[in-house]
Parts: structure tokens; C-alpha cells; sequence
């Protein structure tokens, strides 16, 4: 049977919309798109009937029978004449050098003046000297013998000057003095023994002392004059009148011979080369034989192409979708729930979200635009950002599929609040879009308040041993800061990424690398005796500058102190020991990460590196668990918690703004504490109760 025009236009639009079904199963808003008339070629099969099959006979041919006979060769002598060639032989010439002309001019006498300056003579006075005699310099020079001593364990009483306590006011605010009980274990430890000998810094020497200077005079001998004298004499020159030059003369002209290339020889050639030729035999002859029976039997006619004109219709499509950097295309409901993330620009290296514009079914013929009005988006054409999409402006054609990107310029304000609308054939879909706040700069710091802190060695308890009472260990002398140029004297820092569909993990990953730091300041011992502006008859000092009201004020470090930049011993010298500490007890541990939080762990330990077994007796450590929760995707919120020592202060900052904001504007100060006026670097000790931490909030 035959199918209709009608027919075959209805079989074809029915593939199409069941091939826009498959299509809307998988996107989410659809819009009406006009696809104009066109004529296709619609190929109609033949129809099935019953038909006679004749009987199908075959012609099988018998070939030729041939004989191979050989002919041989007819050859034939021939004379080939000389051959001769024509050959050029140019002019050959030579180069004459031609010497110069020269004539013999006279030239006369140059008559000038001058000036002959009065003649002088130096008369020289010498200097009136005295000599005075200075004797010999000498001084104490000292050297250092170090041996081990074993230290038993010891109780002393420790004296805490009375203080007023402000931070309990109700309880009265003045904490009388009392004596504290420290126990030291026993340890072996480095003793230094002190020789001291007379050296000669200068010799005796005896001094020259000027009374009156040495001094020349200058005498008139005689007046000056002027002088008439020769400038040139006269002579006579040898003037060039021709040059010398070179000439090509031409010695034999230029001429042609001819020249025997190949001479006259007799060579045999072959006329007809030998052969084998195949004679026939016997000739071929065909009989017919029958290869199947005639039959009745089912058969298709030829089918055949017909022109389909399929008329201009509107479809529903959705070719507009969004694409997470990490998760991926959004899943259906999602898109219009929720809407799709972009990540506020913090670098280059922050993601975009992708917006894959789909092509049209039958290509469309038309052209895609996008449209968006808010400020807080950039689109870009290329993942590298490099030419931007103009809202309105940029045309896409309908028969490719195009991504674009997609990057956060502001934060959003609430969930959804920028739309990106995709216009085709006079029909449009929108996408909603949220502008989040995806990196954030966490900066875990301690510092020392103070301008200096005593440094309470073990070795100061032991009452024959010396040289231990006599340091200070300069402080950061700061309060909060939020600036990344503040000191510290440890530091640890990481991007956090909590957006699962952004980011593949717990820390920005850049090249496959994690963006974490971890640093501990340089620390400085000085002679508070020499360093300390006040320090004049004391002989000891509290236990940091933060106890300045207590009696016996020994003050500050003084910019000569400040200053100095080199290691020596005392008398003379204020910085005694500089060095830094490792940072092999800083690390970050992981934890939970959803899609409504991320935790992370920042883990500190580093001792005092100027003083021996500071690092497992009184080390600087913290545990504390950073918390950025994300459930209100546009609020997002914090909590800290863990623990710390009771010394020196600590500060934990969160930044999720760009880079061009103000530190602090753009800075959630999340956490900040500073020690007691009573603390000092005994509460570092592992016997003394850790702080909690326990604090929440939103970030800026």
C-alpha cells in the first residue's frame, strides 16, 4: 500500500514532538518557539504484493584454451653521429691600480701671542708641634665553660604581687599578695662557668698635638708680559691632485667554441624485443543452465522520494540550563526551587558557573540573546574571562549549543534575587540565580599584647645558678588587628569552601593545591637591664610591660634596643638571642562538610626556641574548630569553638568579601581574647587549665 502525503506529514511532526517530549522531561521552564515552513524529501517504501518469480537460469561460459609461444628478438645496427656542444668562454680582464698625482705647495709662517704670567716661588713654614704621652688600655675579657649539671626536682614559693582584679568587681577589687608554689622536676641542664683575664685593648702610645699648622707662601720673582711668538712655522706640503684608483682592463675578449660532448659510435639496437604470445587452441562456448525453479512468492515494490511541505508551527522548549563548576547540571525542580549558585569573585581562580544554552530542534533559524539587569553578575564567553556578554546585546546562533560564564560581582541580598532571561522567536525563559559569598579567608593568630614579657626559664628557680634572671623576650605590643601586616607569633591560615556544587572540598584547591599557610614570628631575647628605659637600680622585673602601675616601674624597650640587630653578650649589647620556631606542630584536620556546613580544625603548638624544653613544658597550643554554616545561603554563619592556653592573646578572623574591600569592613572579627593583667607565660604550662572557646555569630 501507498501512505499519503498527510500520512507521512503527520508521522514526521509526531517524531518531532516526541523527540521536544524527550527534551521537556529534562529541562524545567519551556517556552514557544516559531519554526517557519519548510519542504523536505520524504522517502515512501514500496508496496508488498504477490507476484510470480520466474525461473532464474544462469549462462556458465567454458573459457578458451591458449598455447604460449616465445618469438624472439629482431635487432638492427645503427650509427649515432658525435655530438657537439656550444660553449662560452668570457672575456678575461685584469685590475691595474693607477698611483696618485701629487704637487708641492708652499705654505707660510703663523705669527700669534701670549700671555707669560708672573713668575712665583713657594716659601714653606713648617707646622709648631707638641707630644704627649698616653699610656695602656686594658680590660676584663671573659670566657664560658659549659658542663651538664643534674637539677633534682624542687618546690619554691613563688611571690605574686597584689593586684586589682577588675574583671570581678562584686568580689572586691583588690587581690592581696601571696606566694605561689611551683614544682620543678628534675632535669639536666647546661651550666656556663664564667673566666675572666686582663687583655691590652690599646697600647701605650705617644700623641702629636698641632700647635700652629704648616702653611706655604707664595713670592712675586718676576712680572708677567706678552710674548710674540711662531704658532706654525712655514713648510711646504705635498697636495693630492688625483687620486690613486684601480682599473679592469680587458686582457682576451669574450668568445664561443664548440666542444665535442659525445663522439661518433656504432651501437646495436634491439627493434622488436623477445616475446611470448598466447595462440588459441580450443575457442570458449556458454551453455545455460537453471539455477531455481519459477514461483509464486510475496514482493516490495520500489519505493520512492516525494517533496513534503511541513508547515511553520510553534514548540515548547527549554534550552536554557545551569551548570554548577563542581555538581554539575542542576536536577529538575532544583532550577526553579532553589535557583542555581554563583561564587563571588575573591580572584581569578574562583569558579564560574556555567549557563549552557541548548540548540534549538531543526537549528531554529534564529538567534539567542540574554538579558539580565541586575549588577551583581558578569557573563563571560570563555572560561578564561576574556570577552564579556553584553545583556541584550551578545547574539548566540540556535544551531550550536554555547556555554557561558557566570561570576559574582556583589553579594545577594536574598535567595534568587537575579534573574537571566534567554529570548528566542518572541518567546523567553528566565533562570534565577543566587550571588554567594563561596571563599572564605579564615586567619587563626596568637599574639603578645604587651611591648615585652619576663622569660621565666626553669633554670631561674635554682638559686646557684645565674644568667637566667637577667632576659626579656620582646611582645607584639598591639591589640586586635585584623590586618594581615600584624604581628604574631603564630599564624595559620586556609580558604574555606563550603559550597559543595562550587568547590570539591573542604579548602580552595588551586593547580590541585590547597591554599593553607602556617608561619611562627621571630622571637627576641634582650638585656632588660640594658634594654628596659626605667630599669636603672632594679633587680628584677614583673612579669610583663602590662604591670607598669606596679612599684619599681622599669619601662619599656628603648629604640636603641629596638634597633639593635646583632647577638652579643651583655655589657654593651641589648638583643642577647634571636631565632624562630618550627611549625611541625601546626596542622589542619577536616571534618563534617554538607550542604549546610563545613567544619574544619586549626591545631597549634610551638614552643619558646631560646629556651630548652619550652616546647613540651610551656609551648604555645590551641585546638579550635571553624565552623561556617550555610543553611541561610546568603546569611551565612559561624561558630568556634575548642581551647586554648591561658597565654598570650589569640584572635580568629573570617574574610569572605573580594580582595578590593577594606580589612575592616569586610572582616567578621569571629573571635578575639586576651589574657588576665595576672596571666603571664606560666599559664602556658601543661599543668594549668586549658580556656574553652565557645562563640557564634554571621559573617560580614
Amino acid at each position: 500500500m501507498k501512505l499519503s502525503i498527510y500520512s507521512l506529514l503527520a508521522l514526521r511532526v509526531g517524531v518531532i514532538v516526541a523527540g521536544l517530549g524527550c527534551l521537556a522531561s529534562t529541562t524545567l521552564a519551556q517556552i514557544q518557539v516559531y519554526i517557519p515552513p519548510r519542504t523536505e524529501s520524504v522517502y515512501v517504501p514500496g508496496e508488498m504484493r504477490r507476484a510470480w518469480i520466474p525461473p532464474v537460469t544462469q549462462q556458465v561460459t567454458t573459457p578458451a584454451v591458449y598455447e604460449d609461444v616465445t618469438i624472439p628478438a629482431v635487432t638492427q645496427t645503427v650509427t649515432i653521429p658525435a655530438v657537439t656542444q656550444a660553449v662560452t668562454i668570457p672575456a678575461v680582464k685584469q685590475t691595474v691600480t693607477i698611483p696618485a698625482v701629487t704637487q708641492t705647495v708652499t705654505i707660510p709662517a703663523v705669527i700669534g701671542t701670549r700671555e707669560i704670567p708672573p713668575e712665583v716661588a713657594t716659601v714653606h713654614h713648617d707646622a709648631v708641634v707638641e707630644i704627649i704621652h698616653h699610656p695602656a688600655i686594658t680590660a676584663t675579657q671573659y670566657d664560658y665553660v659549659e658542663f651538664d649539671v643534674w637539677v633534682g626536682p624542687q618546690e619554691y614559693e613563688y611571690w605574686v604581687d597584689g593586684y586589682y582584679d577588675y574583671e570581678n568587681p562584686t568580689e572586691g577589687n583588690y587581690v592581696e599578695g601571696h606566694y605561689v608554689t611551683v614544682y620543678v622536676e628534675g632535669y639536666w641542664t647546661t651550666e656556663v662557668v664564667e673566666l675572666s683575664y686582663q687583655v691590652e685593648i690599646q697600647a701605650a702610645y705617644d700623641e702629636e698635638i698641632v700647635i700652629e699648622e704648616a702653611y706655604d707662601e707664595t713670592v712675586v720673582v718676576r712680572d708677567g708680559y706678552t710674548e710674540t711668538y711662531e704658532v706654525e712655522p712655514a713648510g711646504t706640503e705635498n697636495v693630492e691632485v688625483s687620486p690613486a684608483r684601480t682599473e679592469t682592463i680587458e686582457i682576451s675578449p669574450a668568445r664561443t667554441e664548440t666542444v665535442e660532448v659525445s663522439p661518433a659510435r656504432t651501437e646495436t639496437v634491439v627493434v622488436t624485443p623477445a616475446r611470448t604470445e598466447r595462440r588459441l587452441v580450443q575457442e570458449e562456448r556458454t551453455v545455460t543452465v537453471v539455477v531455481s525453479e519459477g514461483r509464486w512468492d510475496d514482493v516490495q515494490d520500489p519505493g520512492y522520494f516525494s517533496e513534503v511541505t511541513i508547515p511553520g508551527r510553534s514548540i515548547a522548549v527549554s534550552p536554557l540550563s545551569v551548570v554548577h563548576p563542581v555538581s554539575g547540571p542542576m536536577e529538575i525542580g532544583k532550577q526553579n526551587s532553589v535557583g542555581g549558585y554563583v561564587a563571588l569573585r575573591r580572584d581569578e581562580t574562583t569558579p564560574a558557573t556555567i549557563l549552557k544554552i541548548h540548540a534549538l530542534p531543526d537549528g531554529g533559524g534564529g538567534e539567542f540573546r540574554l538579558t539580565w539587569a541586575s549588577q551583581r553578575i558578569r557573563i563571560w564567553r570563555e572560561r578564561e574571562r576574556i570577552t564579556s556578554v553584553l545583556s541584550g546585546v551578545t547574539t548566540f546562533p540556535t544551531n550550536t549549543t554555547t556555554e557561558v560564564f557566570v561570576e559574582g560581582v556583589e553579594p545577594s541580598m536574598q535567595m534568587m534575587d537575579v534573574s537571566v532571561s534567554l529570548s528566542v522567536g518572541g518567546g523567553n525563559q528566565d533562570v534565577r540565580l543566587t550571588v554567594v559569598r563561596a571563599e572564605f579567608d579564615v586567619t587563626v593568630r596568637t599574639f603578645i599584647p604587651y611591648d615585652w614579657v619576663k622569660i621565666i626559664h626553669p633554670l631561674a628557680l635554682v638559686p646557684f645558678v645565674t644568667g637566667y634572671k637577667d632576659v626579656v623576650a620582646k611582645g607584639d605590643n598591639r591589640g586586635f588587628d585584623p590586618s594581615p601586616s600584624a604581628s604574631y607569633r603564630m599564624r595559620q591560615f586556609a580558604v574555606m569552601t563550603p559550597f559543595v556544587d562550587l568547590h570539591s572540598g573542604h579548602i580552595k584547591l588551586v593547580n590541585g593545591v590547597e591554599i593553607a599557610e602556617k608561619n611562627c614570628g621571630e622571637t627576641k631575647h634582650y638585656f632588660w637591664k640594658d634594654s628596659l628605659t626605667a630599669s636603672a637600680g632594679l633587680s628584677d622585673v614583673t612579669d610583663h610591660s602590662g604591670h607598669q602601675s606596679a612599684s619599681g616601674q622599669p619601662g619599656y624597650l628603648s629604640s636603641a634596643a629596638y634597633a639593635d640587630e646583632w647577638v652579643g653578650p651583655a655589657g654593651g649589647n641589648f638583643l642577647k638571642a634571636r631565632d624562630t620556631a618550627g611549625t611541625g606542630g601546626m596542622n589542619i584536620t577536616k571534618h563534617i562538610r554538607s550542604n549546610a556546613q563545613t567544619m574544619i580544625r586549626f591545631v597549634g603548638s610551638a614552643g619558646e626556641p631560646l629556651v630548652s624544653g619550652s616546647d613540651t613544658a610551656g609551648s604555645i597550643d590551641y585546638s579550635i574548630l571553624v565552623e561556617i554554616d550555610i543553611s541561610n545561603p546568603v546569611v551565612p554563619a559561624f561558630r568556634i569553638s575548642g581551647d586554648q592556653d591561658g597565654f598570650p592573646g589569640y584572635e580568629v578572623y573570617i574574610k569572605a568579601l573580594p580582595n578590593g574591600q577594606l580589612p575592616l569592613l569586610s572582616t567578621t572579627e569571629a573571635y578575639q581574647w586576651v589574657p588576665p593583667l595576672s596571666n603571664n607565660v606560666l599559664d602556658l604550662a601543661r599543668w594549668v587549665s586549658d580556656t574553652p572557646i565557645n562563640v557564634s555569630g554571621l559573617i560580614k
